[in-house]
């Protein structure tokens, strides 16, 4: 009896070792399949990223290029908007200058036509004094 159990036994194990050599080898293949996908997905993402490097670096260059321009434009822009605060600054010191002229004209002139104003009213009042003093007579 000793022996028959023993034979179950070693036919039990070499069952379950077989089972797991079955299931081993298809542990084995799935992940070999899996490793292919894997390599796969890599040299893709290694194309892709050598595509994307080709056409990056023409749209940096652009890039780059639009950049300068848009710097020089803003100097120029700068420049020319200093030139205008200059000439506005001009404009006001000559506004600020003819004023100051109209000022001093009126003031110089003031005085005499004063006297003038106030000769012409005497002659006329002198005058209309004696066309009365013609006129009574």
């Amino acid at each position: 009896m000793m022996d028959s159990t023993l034979i179950i036994f070693a036919c039990a194990a070499l069952a379950s070792a077989t089972a797991l050599c079955i299931v081993l080898a298809i542990v084995a293949w799935r992940a070999l399949q899996e490793i292919r996908k894997v390599s796969t997905t890599v040299a893709q993402v290694g194309t892709d990223v050598h595509e994307l490097k080709s056409q990056l670096v023409p749209v940096l260059h652009d890039a780059t290029l639009v950049l300068r321009k848009t710097t020089q434009a803003l100097e120029r822009v700068d420049e020319n908007l200093q030139r205008v605060g200059k000439g506005t600054e001009a404009f006001a010191q000559i506004a600020g200058d003819v004023k100051d002229l109209g000022h001093d004209i009126i003031q110089r002139a003031r005085i005499p036509i004063t006297d003038a104003v106030g000769f012409a009213s005497s002659v006329f009042g002198k005058l209309l004094s004696l066309a009365k003093t013609f006129i009574k007579f």
